[in-house]
């Protein structure tokens, strides 16, 4: 039997050694590190996270496009430069049969809120005819020139603006939108990488919580072990704290497992892929996190805005849609002023001047004939619209049904923290006071060993507690307003 106990010492001793080895290697990896505050660790993130930072370029690149709606009712050059050179048969002796002409034409353009489109233009024409008879055709090569006013003033689709307006809309509400969308992502980046600075915090402290287990464990082993080799104690005893040194080895090994993956989850939220993390951090505070409350929010959250912009855009893009298919009809006018002569100069000259005035007014109609599908096809619009409304209407309904849940969890979680601090003094009280009972020979080892884990259990349920707390904090932060 003596055989047996010192094998299973042996073997008992060689897996402490390298469990010890294995948890020294990877305290030894950050124990010399700077220490790193949650702070620091969320500017790292803004920095390397490409998730974040594509959110970053997006708001930018929204901010930047913030005045695109404007562009359509702001002026626009307009200009044109043409050869043109006919040698069809005209059928005409008079005329010839070759024309060619060189035009250009330079102005601005204008759109209204109103719905008025206002162009004015100053044409340059030079026209020649080759063939044409001189005897009837006095000028074979001339210029015409002149400035032209152009007005047209929509009554039907776009009747005061309601085209352009809703064009602008669609731009503006969808740029916000996306704006908005990527400022909410943004704020989970952050509730993210913050769950993932605590999750590495509190592994590390479950780490050396285990450490101290089997630390303990490991001395009532020797201390049995010693006892069963004087014959001073049962091998029951050494058995019960052989199977505990086992048990709190393996609950070690699954506390480095899980700091191992909250390093590799650490690293990768800042643009990291190392399984280890150089940096020292820590929980806060007991004093701190006790103090923490339930911080102040914004009206509405960033995704809730968003979802108020997707539903203006749906509402532009369906009065957009609307406009699209009503009657075209269109009052339009222009007006302009000409001169014409062999000298390019002098035909500049006389085109200032109203001697030789012409103008234009007249009306365009296009009307569809399909009335059943321009019927069906508005009542879709205003039904996507309809849709895009109570979207919006849940998204406000859930972002205040989680709010309510958060906070009420936040301060269920604060609560369960104090309980588990309590609780964490009181086994460990219970643990050495049973122990030093132990040393008189006044209790058992199985009792012992039990009162050990539950002081174990304790201390993993206050970690998990306060893992909680800082997990909801971080979640009520995406609601804005600050603490």
């Amino acid at each position: 039997m003596g055989n047996v106990i010192a094998k299973i010492l042996k073997k008992a001793g060689t897996l402490g050694f390298l469990f010890v080895f294995s948890l020294s290697q990877v305290e030894g990896a950050y124990a010399q590190g700077a220490r790193m505050t949650v702070d620091e660790f969320l500017n790292q993130v803004r920095k390397g996270h490409q998730g974040f930072q594509a959110s970053e370029k997006t708001i930018e690149a929204s901010e930047q496009r913030a005045d695109e709606p404007k562009l359509s009712t702001r002026p626009s050059l307009l200009g044109t430069a043409q050869y043109l050179n006919d040698k069809r048969e005209t059928g005409s002796p008079l005329q010839g049969d070759q024309m060619a002409s060189t035009s250009y034409s330079l102005g601005v353009k204008q759109v209204t809120d109103f719905g008025l489109e206002a162009k004015l233009l100053y044409n340059h024409v030079n026209m020649a005819l080759p063939g044409a008879n001189t005897a009837f055709v006095p000028l074979t090569n001339y210029y015409t020139s002149g400035p032209v006013v152009e007005l047209t003033q929509s009554l039907g689709r776009n009747w005061l603006g309601a085209e352009t307006v809703a064009a602008q809309n669609v731009i503006s509400s969808q740029l916000n939108a996306n704006k908005f969308g990527e400022s909410y992502k943004q704020k989970q980046f952050l509730a993210q990488a913050e769950s993932a600075y605590w999750r590495l915090a509190i592994a590390r402290e479950a780490v050396a919580a285990t450490k101290e287990t089997l630390g303990r464990a490991e001395k009532m082993k020797q201390w049995s072990g010693q006892r069963a080799k004087l014959n001073l104690g049962n091998q029951s005893d050494f058995l019960q704290t052989e199977a505990n040194y086992l048990a709190r080895s393996l609950e070690l090994q699954t506390a480095l497992d899980e700091e191992r993956a909250a390093s590799r989850n650490f690293n990768t939220m800042r643009g990291g892929d190392s399984e280890v993390v150089m940096e020292q951090v820590s929980l806060l505070d007991e004093k701190v996190l006790l103090s923490l409350e339930v911080p102040n929010r914004e009206q509405y959250r960033d995704d809730v805005k968003a979802a108020a912009f997707q539903k203006s855009l749906a509402e532009a893009s369906s009065r957009l849609g609307e406009e699209k298919i009503k009657p075209n009809v269109s009052l339009y006018g222009t007006y302009g002023m000409t001169g014409r002569d062999a000298d390019s100069n002098e035909a500049l000259k006389e085109g200032m001047k109203s001697d030789h005035p012409n103008y234009v007014v007249g009306l365009r109609v296009d009307i569809p004939l399909s009335l059943g599908t321009v019927d069906s096809i508005r009542q879709g619009y205003r039904k996507e619209a309809m849709a895009a409304d109570l979207n919006y209407k849940r998204k406000v309904f859930e972002q205040e049904r989680q709010w309510k849940d958060l906070t009420n969890q936040f301060k269920d979680s604060m609560g369960r923290y104090q309980l588990a601090q309590k609780m964490e003094k009181a086994q460990r009280s219970k643990m050495e006071f049973e122990r030093g009972r132990q040393t008189k020979g006044l209790t058992t080892t199985f009792t012992v060993l039990q009162f050990e884990q539950d002081y174990a259990n304790a201390q993993l349920a206050r970690l998990r507690s306060q893992a909680d707390v800082v997990n909801i904090y971080a979640q009520l932060k995406t609601f804005g307003g600050g603490q």
